[in-house]
Order: C-alpha cells, then sequence, then structure tokens
C-alpha cells in the first residue's frame, strides 16, 4: 500500500473514532444532565398548570433544559388543527412537493377519526388566512418560566388498566422498602454527595482530560467535565433524603396564590423539583345553578384547561322554602367554599359526602358556586412553590421507641 494511501487511510479512522468517542462522552453527559426527577416522567401523560392555563400530553425532556422541558400535546388536544392543515397546502400549492399534500391527506384523516374536525371537511375546504389563529401541537417550558409553574400531575384516572399496575407495584416497592432498596439508596447518596464535592472543589486542570493528547477528546472531556459535575445540580440533600419512600407533608402555594398542605409519598427530589406520589390533590371548580338547573357549560375548572376538561357532574341544586339546596352526586367528596348571587356571598367551608345535602339561605335566582373537588395523583412540585415541612409517619426503627414513650 502507498504511503500516501495509508496516510488518508489512517487520517480517516482518526476521524471517524474521534467523532465516534465525542459522541459517546456527549450522550452520557446529556444523560446525567436532564433533571433526575423530569426523568421519572419522560414521555408520560401528564397535566401541565402554567400560570393560569393547563396543558395535557406527554412529556419530553431535551438534555442540558436546567429544569425546563416540553409537553407534546395529545391528538385531540391540537389546538387550530385547520391552521396546520392550511400550512400544508399552501406549502404544496407553492413548491409542488407531494410530500406537503401527502402529510395533509393523512392528517386530515386522522383529525376526522378523533373528532377534532368536523367528517365532510375537505382539503379543498381548508381557507389560507394569515389572520387565523396558528395551530399548535406541543408547549415548551423555559427555565425562565419555572416561576409560573405550579406542577406536574399524573392524574390517577387518566392512567389505564396497566399503568395503574405499574403504578402500585412502584408505590408497594417504594414505601417502607426493603434492605436491598435502603443500600442501593444510601450507596446513590454516598456517591451524590462526593459529586457534589467535586463540583465545589474540582477543576478540569486536574482531570483525567488535562493527560488526554488528543486536542479534540480533551476539549469533550474538558467541557463533558463541567457539564457532568456542573449540569444536574446538587444531588444530595439530608433533610429530604431521609424522607424518601416515606409519606411526607408538603406546603404548598397553588394556583390562585393560597397556602395548602398535602400528604403524600416522597419519591424524589433535585434542584427544581420534587415527586410525590399518591396525593389526594384539590381542584377548584366553579358552577352556577339557576332555577331550571345547572347553566350550560358548567362545572369549569378555575384553571384554563386547553382543549380537554375534567368530565361529569359535582353539584345538583334546586330551591325549597327560600333555601338552595346542594346535593353532591359525585362519587367522591367535595367542599362547597363560596356561594354568591348577585347582592350577596356566603362562605360555607362545607365537605359533603355522595349525596349528602346542603341547605343554604338564598332567594330563588342565579346562584354561583365554589368548590372543590379531589383528584388523586402523582404530583412533581417546583421547590420554589412546594416544601416538605416534615413527615407524615414514624419510621420503623423509630416507632416501637414511640409507641414505649421512649421519644416525646
Amino acid at each position: 500500500m502507498l504511503p500516501g494511501v495509508a496516510n488518508y487511510i489512517w487520517l480517516f479512522v482518526y476521524v471517524i473514532g474521534t467523532g465516534f468517542l465525542i459522541s459517546l462522552i456527549y450522550s452520557i453527559v446529556d444523560w446525567f444532565s436532564k433533571d433526575r426527577v423530569l426523568k421519572q416522567v419522560i414521555g408520560k401523560r401528564c397535566v401541565v398548570f402554567l400560570g393560569n392555563d393547563a396543558y395535557y400530553g406527554r412529556l419530553i425532556l431535551p438534555p442540558r433544559s436546567k429544569g425546563g422541558f416540553e409537553v407534546m400535546l395529545d391528538r385531540r388536544q391540537v389546538e387550530n388543527p385547520e391552521a396546520l392543515l392550511a400550512f400544508l397546502k399552501e406549502n404544496y400549492e407553492e413548491t409542488g412537493e407531494r410530500k406537503f399534500l401527502d402529510e395533509a391527506v393523512k392528517l386530515l384523516e386522522e383529525f376526522k377519526r378523533i373528532g377534532v374536525v368536523r367528517q365532510d371537511l375537505t382539503l379543498d375546504d381548508i381557507e389560507i388566512n394569515p389572520w387565523a389563529p396558528p395551530s399548535l401541537v406541543s408547549k415548551k417550558v423555559y427555565p425562565s418560566q419555572l416561576g409560573d409553574l405550579h406542577a406536574i400531575l399524573i392524574f390517577r384516572h387518566m392512567l389505564s388498566e396497566s399503568e395503574l399496575r405499574k403504578k402500585w407495584a412502584e408505590l408497594k416497592r417504594l414505601y417502607a422498602a426493603g434492605p436491598l432498596y435502603r443500600l442501593k439508596r444510601k450507596i446513590y447518596s454516598a456517591l451524590a454527595y462526593i459529586k457534589d464535592k467535586l463540583t465545589l472543589t474540582i477543576t478540569p486542570a486536574v482531570l483525567p482530560a488535562a493527560s488526554v493528547s488528543t486536542p479534540e477528546l480533551k476539549k469533550a472531556l474538558e467541557e463533558a467535565e463541567k457539564q457532568a459535575l456542573a449540569g444536574a445540580g446538587k444531588l444530595y440533600d439530608p433533610l429530604l433524603e431521609n424522607g424518601i419512600g416515606r409519606l411526607v407533608t408538603v406546603r404548598v402555594v397553588d394556583v390562585e396564590g393560597e397556602t395548602k398542605y398535602y400528604q403524600g409519598i416522597l419519591k424524589e427530589y433535585s434542584d427544581n423539583y420534587i415527586y410525590v406520589l399518591d396525593v389526594d390533590y384539590r381542584l377548584q371548580m366553579d358552577t352556577k345553578i339557576t332555577p331550571d338547573g345547572e347553566a350550560p357549560g358548567y362545572p369549569k375548572t378555575r384553571i384554563k384547561l386547553h382543549n380537554f376538561r375534567v368530565e361529569g357532574r359535582h353539584l345538583e341544586g334546586s330551591w325549597r322554602d327560600g333555601y338552595l339546596v346542594l346535593r353532591n352526586v359525585h362519587n367522591a367528596l367535595i367542599k362547597v367554599e363560596k356561594v354568591k348571587n348577585a347582592e350577596k356571598e356566603i362562605a360555607v367551608g362545607k365537605v359533603l359526602k355522595p349525596q349528602e345535602e346542603l341547605k343554604i339561605q338564598l332567594p330563588e335566582g342565579d346562584a354561583f358556586i365554589e368548590y372543590e373537588i379531589s383528584l388523586e395523583a402523582d404530583i412533581i412540585w417546583p421547590r420554589k412553590k412546594a416544601e416538605v415541612v416534615g413527615l407524615g409517619d414514624y419510621p420503623a426503627d423509630l416507632l416501637k421507641a414511640v409507641i414505649s414513650g421512649y421519644i416525646l
């Protein structure tokens, strides 16, 4: 083989090999740079409470997103699908590229199948209108928006049977975990503690990257070291670590700015979030009762739901002898908070059992009811909005001493 050819072959192998190693390094770092709480729910269907809006879809987590994420909206939750069809139709007409038309045809049939457009709609009916609201198939939540994020919720009633079985198995494995799980968590905690110390004390100059002779690999390793050590944030918090797998009490600032307390099983935490399982979340609702019954379009959630809704009726109302009578027609507890009409507002604060009635002295007319329902959910709360204030039950190694009176 000629020397010149051999040099080109070695150069080719060098470039390919270096590229592969750098890609491998960054792939590993990318995984470790993802928020470890959000990693628990990648691809899961969830409801994101952001500001006064709620979005439903599957969570997507890009690497190095610093706590940010994206919600890929469920097909039934796509906003303004006709605008998407109009975009594809316009590009086909302008470029003649068949792929735009093929995608438009496929999407139109799918939108018809799931009922988000009318069944007799054709591409000829689609008008290209620059003033029409644009389509939306995902919602990006940037790190700068985390101050507006209230919660990421996975509601139990939205899970399939197989997802429910996995949830119960996970909860059983996590709560009062066995020795193997506790050992694994202790090893992880020790490594996390070491990582946190390295972040504070180690610089790239003293890490192995300094001894790598290949400039490209040295640069890649130095950048990877910075990202791997600092990108994941602080991994170890002793006051939260001893709550993993335990019932905890969480103080939360909710959507309306009220402070509320919840309980659940602490699964994980990160710099940005805490993840709590099996929470009875209280969702704020409004309804309007008229002399003819519940008004059309009610009940409504106080937070704006984007193209999905909470199904079912909760309260039934009628007037008897100058009293508004409210009956809980829901299959769970309801808390009636306020009742008001045009003249006055009455604070109630009453919890109703299923089929239980409540009488309120109010003249017949339009009445507005503020109430809460409870929905079981696994919840990720931003640490800026939620704080674990303490354990909700005693650890097994302390329970006997508490019962015996050795601990006050």
